[in-house]
């Protein structure tokens, strides 16, 4: 994952899940979230859809993540 700088899920067991080294950029754009697959071998998926490589999908609180088999919930705090 890319979030202005490398983050690190093999803690979370990403590589055991099938998250590639280069998997997905989450990015700002004003004050919105953006999540964009960088063209990954497992797939990501935005509340069970799945998320074409190179079309950054907005993010809302609640939203379901998933980065090829490891789940991530999105949640804003105020």
């Amino acid at each position: 994952l890319e979030l202005g700088a490398d983050v690190c899920v093999g803690v979370h067991g990403g590589r055991d899940l099938g998250v590639s080294r280069r998997h997905a950029r989450l990015s700002r754009l004003g004050g919105q979230l953006l999540l964009e697959d960088l063209g990954s071998a497992n797939g990501t998926w935005l509340n069970g859809e799945p998320v074409t490589t190179g079309t950054p999908m907005r993010l809302e609180h609640g939203d379901l993540v998933k980065f090829a088999r490891l789940m991530v919930r999105i949640e804003f705090s105020s």
